[in-house]
């Protein structure tokens, strides 16, 4: 048990650490395909027969779940006989893969920036990647409670119940149980489609969950405590609610996080077209809120380490553990993951093809992009053919550009715009300016049916006159509705003495974080301008990610490995429409 613990340890560090990144194939992908395999060949010699679908289903749960536990287990051999250090390796990667923190914390959390910044269609897409329910019809509350129920499930189907395993039988268990896991999500529904092969599967999910939910919804109940929620309401409807489900586990941490959070969750639900009907589980002291899927997500992380806690008590206290040799190279090789972690390095060039080296943050979200879906030269850029992505094509503004035939642009090609609102002068004096062409070119760009978004070129020395900024943008907007952020846009003067010549990188931070919640203040969605050398040496990135970024690269593609949602790619670009170059963009939407 003690290998297994500390290979745990380190495949929950990977987990926190990478999750499951998107160019990375997932063994569970692996199963799912063999499942859907097995399912149309036992549907093909069943035909309609229930018995025989019964029997089938027996046989897919056995040719899915045996292999899953024994292809694991034959490569650790191998691997073993190679080196132990490349077997510890294996184990520890698989049991980062194994656990589903990371991502069922990124997937709610983009689910709760949606409904703060009331985008309620975008969050409805977001949950439904991570509910079987329908959500075309949600509201925000049905949205969030949706999110809400999932992450409280999922800590004991995706993190606990791994863990359990995982600390009993080591890496083959584990592949076993998220084989069962698996099985049961795509056949183990009781409508008249999966009703007879699904059967075996269906129930062999609730005999193998059935000790780890009861032990999550108890670790839960003792980490509403910790996290100084409504522990004593937790341990109430965990005691009254735990079995109103049809599922016999589906409820137990489900109940716990209703009562800790003091709201009612279930009820009712749509499934392929069809109202399913179901109890309520909670009492409803109030309605459910976005904020509580952060509170859920906090309950996860807490239970997660409480779980971890009480099996290291149980090999310090229980087991009288003795390291050996392999245990002791699993310490090292831990430290050493984290400092190649830490110790990973970039170098990139600057507009000015200045030559920079950085180190990478592992904590700050990472893009998906896939530049080979990148074509065009530095002037006419495209990114089309990734089918996780919509990309539309924009410039940027300012009085610079002259007078502005805002048709020609639209017939351009062009989807969106972003205007420079006004300025700040970067004497001592710190004026604050419109752009003499801001009115012009908003009412221009909206007539042409341009998306729109505005920023404000900074040269604050404080947060208040980070605020006054805000405050003047604010004003200068009054009731303009926008498509696109409001961009904090600092930068330092190179070619002269500045106000901002002493501020340094955290400043910089601080004032953005000012800006910007400011501008969210007056209903604005608020953005950060930045390039690579800002992300290396002056922004806190970590403080800033709630933020979408527009990035600016004139590189053949970004040099950034950190997330972007705007990327200017050009200084020189040709417009209809426009006298002179212009600044060409792409906005990266998910599909």
């Amino acid at each position: 048990m003690t290998e297994y613990f500390l290979a745990c340890v380190a495949g929950a560090v990977l987990d926190l650490i990478f999750g499951d990144p998107v160019w990375l194939y997932h063994p569970i992908r692996i199963i799912g395909n063999w499942i859907a395999f097995l399912e149309k060949g036992i549907r093909k010699l069943a035909g309609n027969s229930e018995k025989k679908l019964k029997i089938g289903g027996v046989v897919l749960w056995i040719l899915t779940v045996i292999p899953a536990w024994g292809i694991p287990m034959l490569c650790l051999m191998l691997a073993g006989k190679v080196h132990p250090v490349l077997k510890l390796l294996l184990e520890v990667f698989w049991c980062g893969q194994i656990f589903a923190a990371k991502s069922l914390y990124q997937e709610s959390m983009r689910v709760y920036h949606c409904l703060k910044r009331d985008r309620l269609e975008a969050a409805r897409k977001v949950v439904a990647r991570i509910v079987g329910r329908d959500t075309e019809a949600l509201t925000a509350e049905g949205v969030a409670k949706a999110a809400v129920e999932t992450v409280a499930e999922n800590t004991s189907d995706g993190i606990i119940a791994p863990l359990f395993y995982l600390l009993i039988g080591g890496v083959p268990l584990g592949f076993a149980y998220k084989a069962v896991n698996t099985l049961d999500s795509m056949v183990g529904y009781k409508d008249d489609t999966y009703r007879a092969i699904g059967w075996a599967s269906a129930k062999l999910d609730d005999l193998f969950n059935w000790i780890p939910a009861r032990l999550s919804g108890l670790l839960m109940i003792l980490a509403a405590f910790l996290l100084r929620l409504d522990g004593k309401g937790a341990w109430k409807i965990f005691k009254r609610d735990r079995r109103k489900h049809a599922s016999p586990n589906s409820a137990q941490t489900e109940s716990v996080c209703a009562g800790a959070l003091g709201v009612r969750l279930a009820g009712d639900a749509w499934y392929f077209g069809k109202l399913y009907p179901k109890a309520y589980i909670g009492d409803e002291k109030r309605k459910v809120e976005a904020e509580d899927i952060k509170r859920a997500n906090y309950l996860m992380f807490a239970t997660e380490f409480l779980m971890f806690l009480l099996a290291a008590i149980l090999l310090v206290g229980g087991l009288q553990v003795k390291f050996s040799i392999r245990e002791r190279m699993a310490i090292q090789e831990e430290k050493e993951e984290s400092q190649k972690a830490a110790d990973q390095t970039l170098t990139f060039r600057d507009a000015s093809g200045k030559d920079y080296r950085m180190k990478i943050d592992p904590s700050v979200e990472k893009h998906s992009y896939d530049w080979s879906y990148l074509s065009g030269d530095g002037r006419e850029k495209e990114y089309s053919g990734d089918k996780n992505y919509r990309v539309k094509k924009g410039i940027d503004v300012s009085a610079y550009q002259g007078t502005i035939d805002w048709e020609k642009v639209k017939a351009d090609g062009i989807d969106f715009v972003f205007l420079r609102l006004g300025y700040r002068g970067y004497a001592e004096e710190g004026t604050l300016n419109e752009d003499e062409k801001f009115e012009e070119n908003l009412k221009g760009a909206k007539d042409a049916g341009l998306k729109v978004g505005v920023y404000f070129f900074s040269q604050a020395t404080t947060k208040k006159e980070a605020e006054e900024e805000a405050a003047f943008v604010k004003k200068l907007l009054g009731k303009t509705k926008l498509d696109l952020p409001v961009i904090y846009d600092p930068e330092r003067i190179s070619a002269e003495e500045a106000r901002t010549d002493e501020i340094t990188g955290k400043d910089f931070t601080g004032f953005a974080l000012a800006f910007c919640g400011k501008i969210e203040k007056a209903g604005y969605e608020a953005g950060i301008y930045s390039n690579m050398y800002w992300e290396a040496f002056e922004f806190d990135l970590a403080q800033l990610e709630e933020y979408p970024i527009w990035y600016a690269d004139y590189e053949d593609t970004p040099q950034t490995p950190y997330r972007f949602t705007f990327w200017q790619y050009s200084e020189e670009g040709t417009v209809d429409g426009i006298d002179g170059p212009v600044d060409l963009d792409l906005w990266f939407q998910e599909k």
